[in-house]
């Protein structure tokens, strides 16, 4: 609903979905055997730290980070807040890939931003936030009944966008009137 890249049938996401499933073993290309360092956590206020490389299956898709060790007893998609190399990349949703553990997309203006490309490896800092909404949109819930029946009327996966979209704005301002806008407010 909220994101760019929604997974409906034309999406990059869903083609990348196809593609790996066709693919079978993921192959990419000169990666193949690679080894990622993927410790375990237990807690959920301990951070994953791991290094990786950037994938890309396709050329239309964006780039993945793959994590695959087991992520704070979660089995379903997840918000983290993520850095790559020390650099903040920001909020990201860590999603189950059944047969590789876990991954995250890349745009290519993050790629950019941290200064790696399709094979580097890289270090990998992960959060986990939990039901941490941004405190602008947890104001608004709280104050106004008709955003708290919007929110409450929202799929699990709409909260979790739109919770990305509100906390990617870096003025509270911004955050306020995305969280507003959104809520029919």
């Amino acid at each position: 609903m909220f994101r760019s890249g929604c997974r409906d049938s034309g999406s990059p996401w869903t083609r990348f979905e196809r593609l790996t499933q066709q693919a079978g073993e993921h192959q990419t290309a000169g990666l193949r055997g690679a080894k990622v360092e993927c410790p375990d956590v237990k807690s959920k206020d301990e951070f994953i730290t791991c290094n990786a490389i950037i994938e890309r299956i396709a050329p239309e898709v964006p780039r993945f980070v793959v994590y695959s060790g087991k992520a704070w007893d979660e089995a379903a998609t997840f918000i983290v807040d993520v850095s790559l190399n020390g650099i903040p990349v920001g909020l990201r949703s860590l999603i189950p890939w059944k047969e590789r553990g876990w991954h995250f997309g890349l745009s290519q203006f993050m790629c950019h931003k941290v200064g790696v490309d399709t094979g580097d490896r890289v270090h990998v800092e992960m959060k986990r936030l939990g039901d941490t909404k941004p405190q602008e949109l947890e104001d608004l819930i709280a104050s106004d009944p008709k955003a708290r029946s919007a929110w409450e009327r929202l799929a699990v996966g709409d909260r979790r966008d739109l919770v990305l979209f509100v906390a990617d704005a870096q003025k509270p301002e911004t955050r306020k009137k995305r969280a507003r806008r959104l809520l029919g407010r």
